[in-house]
Order: C-alpha cells, then sequence, then structure tokens
C-alpha cells in the first residue's frame, strides 16, 4: 500500500472513530459466563523532541550553543482495547494520526582545537646577575598596532595579558629600561624576551619573529629587543604583552596607555 492509500485509510478509519460514539463487539463465551467486550479508545500522545548536532570549526572544541529551541509534538492513537471483567487483556494499536509536528533542537558544536594562551604566574629566569632599575613608568611596546584581546577571561580561560596585532616583523620596543633576563623559546609563548626592570616589575613580549637581545643585556626604555611573529601558540602575528608584579600578572592597561 503507498503512503498516499494508507494516509487516505487513517483518515477513514478517525471520521469513523469520531461519528461512532462506541464500537462494541460482542465476543463472549458460548457458556455466557463471562462477557468480553472490544472497544475503540482513542488518545492523546506526547511525541517528545530529540535533539541535533551542527558541528563548525569556527568554534573551540567543546565550547557548545543552543541555535534553536525545541518543542514536543502530539499524536493521536486509536486502540482496540479488549477488557474481561474490567480488566484489559488485549490492546491492540490500530492507527496513528499526526496532531502536532515535533520540532528538534539544534545545538552547535565546536570542533576546533582550543589554543592554549600564554599564562601563568610562574618565573624560571636563568639570569642571576643584577638588575638595572627602570624609570616605573611604561609605554607601550609596538607601534601601529590593533589592540585584539583585553586582559580576563577568553574562551573559558583566562587571558594574562593583551593582544596587541601588528604585521610581522614590526619593531618591538622595551616599554622600560632594566635587564633582560630570558630570551629564547618558551612552550606556548613561542620566542619570548622578558625584562626585569626592579622595583619587582618584569614585562613579557612572546610569540616573537626574531630576538635582538641576550640574557644579561641591559636595555633603555624604547630600545628594540624583538620583532611581531606568531611563534608559538598564536593564530595570527601580534604581541602577547604582559605586566608583572612579584610575578603575578596584571593587567597591562593599568600601567600602560594601550
Amino acid at each position: 500500500m503507498n503512503r498516499t492509500k494508507q494516509k487516505v485509510v487513517i483518515a477513514v478509519l478517525f471520521i469513523a472513530v469520531i461519528f461512532t460514539p462506541l464500537l462494541a463487539m460482542d465476543i463472549g463465551e458460548s457458556s455466557g459466563s463471562t462477557k468480553t467486550q472490544g472497544t475503540y479508545e482513542r488518545s492523546l500522545v506526547p511525541v517528545n523532541f530529540l535533539t541535533d548536532y551542527e558541528y563548525t570549526d569556527e568554534v573551540d572544541k567543546g565550547v557548545s550553543a543552543l541555535i534553536s529551541l525545541g518543542s514536543d509534538g502530539l499524536s493521536e492513537e486509536v486502540r482496540y482495547v479488549v477488557r474481561e471483567n474490567g480488566q484489559i487483556v488485549s490492546n491492540e494499536l490500530v492507527a496513528v494520526m499526526k496532531i502536532k509536528d515535533t520540532q528538534n533542537q539544534v545545538v552547535l558544536m565546536g570542533t576546533k582545537e582550543k589554543v592554549v594562551y600564554a599564562s601563568g604566574n610562574y618565573t624560571a629566569d636563568t639570569y642571576q646577575g643584577p638588575i638595572a632599575e627602570g624609570s616605573g613608568n611604561f609605554i607601550c611596546p609596538v607601534k601601529g598596532y590593533v589592540f585584539a584581546s583585553p586582559f580576563g577571561p577568553r574562551n573559558g580561560r583566562f587571558h594574562y595579558g593583551v593582544d596587541l596585532t601588528a604585521p610581522v616583523g614590526t619593531t618591538i620596543s622595551a616599554s622600560d629600561g632594566g635587564t633582560v633576563v630570558y630570551a629564547g623559546s618558551r612552550n606556548s609563548y613561542g620566542l619570548l624576551v622578558i625584562i626585569d626592570h626592579g622595583n619587582s616589575f618584569k614585562t613579557y613580549y612572546s610569540h616573537c619573529n626574531s630576538i635582538s637581545v641576550k640574557v644579561g643585556d641591559t636595555v633603555t626604555q624604547g630600545q628594540s629587543i624583538a620583532t611581531v611573529g606568531r611563534t608559538g601558540n598564536a593564530t595570527g602575528s601580534h604581541i602577547h604583552f604582559e605586566v608583572r608584579v612579584n610575578d603575578k600578572c596584571m593587567n597591562p592597561v593599568n600601567y600602560v596607555a594601550l
């Protein structure tokens, strides 16, 4: 039976049920001691919605978002029910008619691997010599930058500095005078320069393309120390810039006009 004929048969059956108050069949045993009666009974049945998932590589893996809400559907069932002495002994589904469509909810799931941002309040400097004290006033380390990401929570993690985007090769300058205590590659930072300015202040310059200073060098404010790159875990060319006090990350905008 094709789908169209099936729908016609179901519709005819529902019309018969609607306009016939009671369809009963006397199928009692020949002894007549127990009377068995069958009736067609209608009931409304909810149809629970499901969840459809859509996947995108434009969102970090593990991050999800509800795109659209779901709603339950509704169907009407016709069953032939047989009772003996008031107890149901047979319950046969005869037909189902959809009353309301089910709308599944849609959830967006990210598949992009997360970038591990440079972070953490630790120190592993290799320099143990004297420190040249800076002025205590800090300048922006990059000219012609675009402010890309602030200090604070980001994508379920905490961002311990600010990101300043600029073309690869753009000069990075010392934010204040001091002594270079680290210059090299470090994990997610990529190529990194750390300057100790004395008085518990340090600045971090990471994702560099090249470094022009070495550990132990004394630098002055505004002196070229490196160039902008995208080494380490970086999605584009920029400098990740941190200001630390007693090796604790502070919001750079509290010290530098950005």
